[in-house]
């Protein structure tokens, strides 16, 4: 099992400080997660007032400054946003200058207001996805200059720097939740997948696994060798009382937030009609018959962390579980408690 920290933190002055101390602490955090042995630590894209990154790789190259062994990913880099090309340069530079360690997490992004405000037609969100990862892995696997004539951009003789430390790329982590197309094109590029374990909807993403798997199989693949990550909200605390007490508010502080991105402007396109409307509000909508509510989250003492984990192991088939932490203004003390105790009392009995 290889186990990661995610950081999709929303920003609160009160509980956080300046934007300095914001990220002061969370680096802080990251040398501590290093030193318990932690495997990752990956980083959100948001365009949303304090939520997650607006640049991924800038926080993740102080990460790398400040450790010497821990992998840095994205949670998820949201490809239709960008530039193709811009993407390609910072992950590629961020993968050399922390010695080959990026873990890529791409995505679609669910958010219309992050579309109006990069000036994208969420229309073309999907067909964007796509292109750009066309174009990213073109320049990081191209030999020499190279050309691309798609619907998005079009490149003529086009020579990239600089190639990453790691060959032919990077591992790329897709992500698909409760979407199949996702996960069938996930599974036909032989991509790892990320999803999503806190969702209510258990069964529909261990069915979304499943078709992962099938895929890769169906396409020349083996499964035994593409990683299946799926995240947790984690807090644990020495006993389960303390820990559902201190953790829980904030867990729902996050969820209550996270619920209410997509009401400041509602999706419009077919596609986000038909498997993305309203995807926020199903995280903590009560899926019947759907969800059991104890396997949700990864609050608890430590043996009940324990047992989660190997719950999760069983029941999804994943290999690596990435924890979000620190969010819902959850205070540095108690996210420094936290992680030390997770690292010391549970991370041995899966190492």
């Amino acid at each position: 099992m290889k186990f990661g920290i995610l950081y999709n933190t929303d920003y609160y002055p009160e509980a956080h400080g300046t934007a300095a101390q914001y990220y002061e602490d969370i680096l802080t955090q990251v040398e501590l997660e290093e030193a318990l042995g932690f495997d990752a630590v990956w980083f959100g894209e948001h365009h949303y007032s304090g939520y997650s990154f607006g640049s991924p790789p800038v926080i993740a190259m102080a990460a790398a400054a400040r450790t010497k062994r821990i992998r840095l990913g994205t949670g998820v880099s949201l490809i239709p946003l960008n530039h193709p090309i811009r993407l390609a340069e910072e992950y590629a530079m961020l993968d050399v200058l922390s010695g080959g360690r990026l873990e890529y997490g791409v995505g679609r992004g669910f958010l219309k207001y992050s579309h109006e405000v990069m000036g994208i037609n969420e229309d073309e969100n999907l067909a964007r996805y796509h292109e750009g990862m066309e174009v990213i892995l073109k320049a990081w696997t191209a030999n020499g200059p190279f050309n691309h004539n798609g619907k998005f951009w079009k490149l003529k003789d086009y020579a990239f720097f600089p190639k990453p430390v790691q060959q032919p790329y990077p591992p790329i982590y897709a992500s698909a939740v409760i979407t199949p197309e996702s996960a069938e094109w996930a599974g036909r590029h032989g991509f790892h997948l990320s999803t999503a374990f806190f969702v209510p909807q258990q069964g529909r993403v261990r069915d979304i696994i499943n078709l992962y798997r099938q895929t890769l199989r169906a396409n020349g693949f083996n499964p035994e060798e593409r990683e299946v990550s799926g995240v947790f909200q984690m807090y644990c605390a020495p006993t389960q009382e303390q820990a559902v007490r201190e953790g829980t508010q904030y867990a729902l502080n996050y969820f209550k937030f996270f619920g209410g991105l997509d009401a400041r402007a509602a999706h419009n396109s077919k596609d986000f009609e038909k498997h993305g409307k309203g995807i926020s509000r199903s995280f903590v909508a009560e899926a019947k018959g759907e969800t059991n509510p104890a396997r949700q989250f990864m609050i608890g003492d430590p043996a009940f962390c324990i047992d989660q984990i190997q719950w999760a192991k069983e029941y999804y088939g994943t290999n690596y579980l990435i924890f979000e932490v620190a969010q819902g203004g959850e205070p540095h003390d108690l996210v420094m408690k936290s992680l030390k105790l997770f690292g010391e009392k549970v991370l041995p009995a899966f190492k």
